[in-house]
């Protein structure tokens, strides 16, 4: 649980660096790559969600 929290801070803040970047260099490849960090970001919530509310969890 711990990993996906970290994994989790660590791609939202990739995510809100890439963002700043593509403002800075407007450039639409940084926003994509902070658009795929977002996704990443919410797919590892979902996990520890999922896996927070399982009956059977390790």
């Amino acid at each position: 649980m711990l990993l996906l929290r970290l994994l989790f801070a660590v791609f939202a803040i990739c995510c809100l660096i890439f963002l700043v970047l593509g403002f800075m260099a407007s450039d639409a490849v940084l926003f994509v790559i902070a658009v795929l960090f977002a996704v990443a970001s919410v797919l590892i919530a979902l996990e520890a969600k999922q896996r927070f509310h399982s009956l059977f969890h390790s």
